[in-house]
């Protein structure tokens, strides 16, 4: 039986990209985190979210796109010094 417990360095770094992300979402403007939240975190389709904020569904999947590049910006390269 193997043990799935993580190493503490592995705990580590996971809490860090947690911690790193959150810190990220949150400094996303209003729209741009609620888009991403719902449609990316929670899994609604985008029309959902677009028929529930009142806006166009390209609206919605213009602030999940942005958001996600925001994201991607801020979250690679710590993945890509960890991989090291």
């Amino acid at each position: 039986v193997k043990d799935e417990t993580p190493a503490p360095d592995e705990l580590i770094d996971y809490l860090e990209l947690v911690a790193r992300v959150d810190l990220e979402l949150e400094s996303l403007p209003d729209m741009q985190r609620a888009c991403f939240r719902l449609c990316v975190l929670e899994g609604l389709s985008s029309q959902d979210v677009a028929d529930a904020l009142g806006v166009s569904d390209r609206t919605v999947r213009t602030h999940v796109h942005r958001a996600r590049k925001t994201m991607r910006k801020a979250v690679l390269p710590f993945l890509e010094e960890r991989q090291r």
